[in-house]
């Protein structure tokens, strides 16, 4: 339904570090085939493996916490006065602009 999902995870977890794993296998009931829930890892993702994740990411010491925190910091900078995303959508609107004039 939303294949775009596990994607995401995987590049949030794996690739950025801007999150936790709280379940990586992503086979519905534990790879015994169709069908939702029963043991092996499958199906719904329990409150216990949510609140370890959830604590995982808030404790202050945490280094995905420390680099949310940075990407936060950049991302504040990039649409702050003279940032880099505030100086592109200018130069975008200038060259529209200039387009519709010349």
């Amino acid at each position: 339904m939303y294949a775009e999902q596990q994607l995401n995870a995987f590049y949030l977890v794996k690739e950025k570090g801007l999150a936790v794993e709280i379940r990586l296998d992503y086979r519905l009931g534990g790879g015994g085939g169709g069908g939702g829930g029963g043991g092996g890892g499958g199906g719904m993702v329990t409150a216990e493996e949510v609140e370890r994740g959830v604590k995982g990411v808030m404790e202050t010491e945490s280094e995905v916490r420390k680099r949310w925190e940075e990407m936060s910091k950049k991302c504040r900078e990039a649409v702050g006065e003279g940032g880099t995303s505030l100086a592109s959508l200018g130069q975008f609107v200038q060259d529209l602009f200039n387009e519709e004039m010349g």
